[in-house]
C-alpha cells in the first residue's frame, strides 16, 4: 500500500482525536506525513509551482477540516487521505482551466514528456470524475492509495465484482483519453 500506515496505531489516534484530543491529531499527522509524502510523489501533477510539499500540506488542511469521527479505522483514514489528495489535484486542474491556463511547453518548462503525460493523466481522471465519480475513486484508491480490491469495496460500500468492473471501465476510459491526446492533430 502506498500510504503505509501499518507501523502506527492509527485507529487509536483517530479515536483519541474524535474524543477531542488535539495532541492525538498532531501525532496522527506526524505519523502520516512521510507516507502521505510518498503517495504525493506518485500522484500525477503538472507544473513546477505545484510541489509535493504543497500537495501534502493542502491535503492536511482538508483533513483538518474533516470530522475525526468520520474516520472508522486505519484503512478508511488512508482512503480519505488519498481521496483528499485527489480532490486537491482536481481542484487545481479546474482553477487552471477556469483561468484558461495552458500546459507549458515541455521544452520551456524543462519537464519533458513526463510532465505532459502526468497532465494528460490528471486531466483524464478529472474528466472521469465528472462522469463517473465511483470509477475515478476506485482508480484513485487502487493506484495512488494502493488498496486491494476488498479494501476498495469496503471503502466504496460495494461488492468486489463492482470494484473490478469499475476499475476495468476506468482504466479503459483513461487509456482511451491518453491515446487521444497522443494523436497528432489532423
Amino acid at each position: 500500500m502506498l500510504l503505509d500506515l501499518d507501523r502506527y496505531d492509527i485507529t487509536e489516534l483517530l479515536q483519541r482525536w474524535s474524543d477531542g484530543d488535539t495532541a492525538a491529531r498532531n501525532a496522527l499527522f506526524d505519523a502520516v506525513y512521510l507516507p502521505l509524502r510518498r503517495t504525493a510523489q506518485q500522484a500525477p501533477r503538472q507544473g513546477e509551482t505545484f510541489t509535493v510539499s504543497a500537495l501534502v500540506h493542502e491535503t492536511f488542511l482538508r483533513l483538518s477540516a474533516s470530522e475525526a469521527a468520520n474516520f472508522r479505522d486505519r484503512t478508511h483514514f488512508a482512503a480519505v487521505c488519498v481521496l483528499a489528495m485527489k480532490g486537491v489535484l482536481v481542484d487545481q486542474y479546474r482553477r487552471r482551466q477556469t483561468r484558461g491556463e495552458a500546459l507549458p511547453l515541455a521544452a520551456a518548462s524543462g519537464l519533458g514528456d513526463t510532465a505532459t503525460q502526468q497532465f494528460d493523466l490528471r486531466n483524464a481522471i478529472a474528466e472521469l470524475g465528472e462522469l463517473r465519480p465511483e470509477q475515478a475513486d476506485a482508480l484513485t484508491l487502487r493506484y495512488w492509495g494502493g488498496l486491494d480490491l476488498a479494501q476498495i469495496a469496503a471503502e466504496l460500500k460495494c461488492s468486489i465484482s463492482t470494484v473490478q468492473r469499475d476499475l476495468r471501465k476506468a482504466e479503459f476510459f483513461v487509456r482511451t483519453r491518453l491515446h487521444e491526446t497522443q494523436q497528432p492533430p489532423s
